[in-house]
């Protein structure tokens, strides 16, 4: 079990901020390259180029089985939240910490590991496998952007996929999302000679904010039985204390496992803005105008109980002691995308804590625990 720490030891050192995943993928080739993988298995994929920015795209590794059997695939994110910049993983007892005040990067780092410990216990050792797809994804972290522009081709059609990253042991179900951008405009004038030409934005913006939240639509949002959830950030507004703002921009997010409370939402998020708009108005009666758009991050997924996928995890997990417990979370993993692509997936601990803060960590015994888990995955097809 040494090597296995050793080895997410070294990942841990590498810097893997989201779009800058390249060394932990060379590091990642690398390695398996020295265990003896042949480099016609590699792929790293276009999927930063659609995204529109990243130094690299999906590694994904897929390897011919030397047993019958159908392809299955196991998957983990590289790339780690700012928090985990500079990190330096030291060993306390039962747990890898950050040496700094920085966060670790066990998310995902930890899921790297896993599944690269797996890969590399094939080859070196020649291990009977049926065909089997290994993926690393980019930028998960900025809205699973990787398995969302994932080469589809390139995995090969496994049929079930097997997702290593977070703290909950087995989620079979995730959110789906929607990302909207609100441009609101107004007319600027002085502040100080002519206010009252003005059409402040910021009023306007403020009107409708305070209307969605009074109507229960803006934070959790609880409808006929049905829970979503919504937010808004102001991403940039009009410069200059001595001038009326024409223009506010706002970013925000919209979160259900149904997409019809997401659709409701937008349209009430699109009607409390458009009546701020008309409400505010000059002296010379103009009002001002509205942009807003909506494009669909992630959708949500509810894994059956009766899947093998959902059986087969259940069992190792029992086996192994692990709660077997099938959770719903209410964020996305890159099971959501993978799920959307027709794998059926189930995301699995990876032993990490208290990811995005200082604090994070990684339970030692969990980690090597979920090693175990993935070799289990592969017998059980033996």
């Amino acid at each position: 079990m040494k090597k296995y720490l050793d080895n997410l030891i070294e990942f841990l050192k590498v810097e893997n901020m989201s779009g800058e995943e390249k060394d932990l993928v060379s590091t990642i080739v690398d390695k398996l390259i020295q265990t003896g993988l042949d480099k016609k298995h590699i792929t790293i994929d276009d999927a930063n180029e659609k995204i529109g920015f990243g130094n690299s795209g999906n590694l994904i590794i897929t390897i011919p089985g030397n047993i019958r059997g159908y392809r299955l695939l196991f998957s983990a994110h590289l790339d780690s939240v700012k928090t985990c910049k500079n990190a330096i993983p030291i060993i306390k007892k039962d747990y890898i910490e950050s040496q700094g005040n920085t966060g670790l990067g066990g998310d995902n780092k930890a899921g790297c590991a896993i599944i690269f410990n797996l890969l590399q216990e094939i080859i070196k050792n020649n291990l009977p496998h049926p065909p089997l797809t290994f993926v690393w994804m980019v930028q998960e972290e900025l809205g699973v952007n990787g398995s969302r522009h994932i080469n589809s081709d390139c995995l090969k059609d496994p049929k079930m996929g097997f997702n290593f990253d977070g703290s909950c042991d087995l989620v079979t179900g995730a959110t789906g999302g929607d990302e909207i951008t609100i441009k609101v405009y107004g007319k600027s004038s002085h502040a100080g000679i002519n206010p009252e030409k003005g059409i402040n934005a910021l009023v306007t913006t403020s009107t409708a904010i305070a209307n969605l939240k009074q109507e229960g639509w803006l934070g959790l949002v609880k409808k006929n039985g049905v829970r979503g959830s919504s937010n808004l950030i102001i991403a940039n507004s009009s410069k200059g204390i001595n001038v009326i703002p024409d223009q506010v921009t706002l970013k925000g997010e919209i979160r259900s496992y149904s997409s019809e409370l997401r659709t409701t939402i937008y349209k009430k998020f699109e009607q409390a803005f458009l009546n701020a708009i008309k409400n505010e108005k000059n002296t010379e009666n103009e009002i001002g105008s509205l942009l807003i758009n909506s494009i669909n991050k992630y959708e949500s997924f509810i894994l059956d109980d009766s899947l093998e996928v959902v059986r087969l995890s259940q069992k190792i997990a029992h086996q192994l002691s692990i709660d077997d417990s099938l959770v719903s979370v209410n964020h996305c993993v890159d099971a959501n995308w993978l799920n959307e692509k027709g794998i059926p997936t189930i995301t699995i601990r990876n032993g990490n804590e208290f990811p995005h803060t200082t604090k994070e960590r990684i339970n030692i015994k969990k980690f090597l625990n979920s090693c175990e888990f993935a070799h289990r995955i592969i017998a059980t097809f033996l």
